[in-house]
């Protein structure tokens, strides 16, 4: 009687360790493949960050060669690429005349 008890139980045991092998496998295998998709959406990240790096650069570029200088902007031209909406640049335009008065815009 025992021995028939501790086959059964060796048999239920080996298929409870049959399916954990299985479960692992199944576990690691998507394990690896989140790695791959993960690896991939890394590169993409990087890949547009460096983008987005290059097109900063070229903007702050760009922006440093459109800057009026010193006297241009104490005389109060205003760049054309200023990136402001009309009324921003109406009230600017006001700040400027402003400081520009003999007495420094203080009545």
């Amino acid at each position: 009687m025992v021995t028939v008890l501790t086959m059964l139980e060796f048999f239920r045991v080996k298929k409870e360790l049959s399916e954990i092998k299985r479960r692992q496998d199944e576990l690691e295998n998507q394990f690896k493949q989140i790695e791959l998709e993960w690896d991939e959406t890394y590169d993409k990240v990087r890949t547009l960050f460096a983008r987005i790096a290059k097109r900063q650069d070229r903007a702050k570029g760009e922006v440093l060669q459109d800057q009026p200088s010193s006297s241009d902007a104490s005389e109060g031209f205003i760049t054309q690429n200023s990136g402001l909406t009309e009324r921003q640049r109406q009230v600017q335009a006001q700040i400027m005349a402003r400081r520009n008065r003999p007495n420094g815009g203080v009545h």
